[in-house]
């Protein structure tokens, strides 16, 4: 399905009027405003019985007076899409748009290029709260059961947009992202692609002697680019330093708590540690596991004492393969690695009197040899 000339290329003026998730004066290459009520057939969804509107309520609309209303119930085992049809956004370098769930919500979004080859990143969406985001294509990652020929995004490839609803997925995925049940709803509302570049949460610096230095997330972007695990709640939190990833964690739950992120935008070639700052209000056990496209993972442990912020190195060396997993070569290989999982032992971590605890992360990095390199730049 192409899309109307008048939705495929917007005036650079109109995005004056974009809102606060894009810059006044970029260069908008699409933009779905969902002002009219034809904009609504853009888009399709491929949950079973979904209805896709455009609501005129302003609870629910972001900006202007029209936003793109997803009616849906989730079913074991399933997920929803919604698909933009042709794009034409040679140049682009990054994306925007404004999301609300009205439930708890692990949403992927991403591009898919005309090849079928999909890039993704991750959010986790609190209820009713409209969630303003502006990424960089380049910290998009490829789908793990996706090919590129190049490895690479192509943004004069571009085709399409996707928002996935990874709830009630099967298995212990669906178990550690979590169920929902009855009538939900999700708004989507000023969905840009822009030629102008977004501050990228990852940065790659040389440190000398064959060295660099890579910052895979330092919250400062204000969001949590990334997923809860077994029923943690997150929230990006301010101090005097900066920004940082809250984990409130508590003891009647799963045991494992906590927080996934994409990696595989980035070549971690000849990685040799990963460092973090960290900080926990009880003492707690926590866990850092590195996993490759194929699903094997391999964790180190740290304990964690009560107190104010402390460094930490885990050299790669001392990761060692979770025995739940398989691995081809029986070996790490970072060139392959896609995420990483930041995981409380609650079983063995201590909690507060009412129940709960937190553990606070920044300042998450990687040291590579020199052959590191951004994979999903457009």
């Amino acid at each position: 399905m192409r899309l109307p000339a008048r939705v495929r290329l917007v005036s650079v003026l109109t995005v004056l009027m974009c809102g606060s998730n894009v810059d006044a004066g970029a260069q908008v290459l699409a933009q779905f405003s969902f002002e009219e009520d034809a904009d609504v057939d853009a888009w399709r969804s491929h949950a079973a019985d979904a209805k896709l509107t455009i609501t005129r309520d302003p609870a629910n609309v972001r900006v202007g007076t029209g936003a793109l209303q997803l009616s849906y119930e989730p079913a074991q085992e399933a997920y929803f899409i919604i698909e933009t049809g042709v794009l034409d956004v040679a140049g682009a370098q990054s994306l925007c748009f404004c999301v609300k769930c009205s439930e708890t919500t692990p949403l992927l979004y991403g591009v898919a290029e005309e090849d079928g080859s999909s890039y993704d990143g991750f959010l986790q969406c609190s209820p009713n709260e409209w969630v303003d985001v502006r990424v960089n294509l380049a910290d998009l990652q490829l789908r793990e059961d996706s090919d590129d020929e190049n490895e690479a995004l192509d943004a004069d490839q571009i085709r399409s947009l996707l928002f996935f609803d990874l709830s009630n997925l099967p298995g212990d995925v669906g178990r550690a992202l979590g169920w929902k049940q009855g009538p939900q709803a999700m708004w989507l509302d000023n969905v840009v692609i822009s030629a102008d570049a977004a501050p990228s949460r990852s940065r790659i610096r040389d440190v000398g002697g064959g060295q660099r230095q890579v910052v895979l997330d330092d919250f400062e972007s204000g969001l949590a680019f990334g997923l809860a695990i077994g029923g943690a709640h997150l929230a990006i939190m301010r101090e005097a330093g900066g920004h940082f990833l809250r984990i409130r964690y508590g003891a009647v739950a799963e045991q494992w708590q906590g927080f996934v992120f994409g990696v595989g935008h980035v070549g971690l070639t000849g990685l040799q540690r990963v460092s973090l700052r960290a900080k926990a209000t009880q003492t707690a056990r926590l866990g850092v596991v590195l996993e490759e496209r194929d699903g094997s993972k391999y964790e180190s442990m740290l304990d964690l004492q009560a107190g104010d912020w402390q460094e930490y190195a885990l050299p790669v060396t001392g990761f060692a393969p979770d025995p739940g997993t398989i691995d081809e070569n029986e070996a790490l290989d970072p060139d392959q690695l896609r995420v990483m999982i930041l995981l409380v032992d609650t079983f063995d971590s201590d909690v507060g009197a009412d129940g709960t605890a937190e553990v606070s992360v920044d300042d998450l990095t990687a040291v590579c040899g020199s052959a590191t390199r951004m994979l999903g730049a457009p």
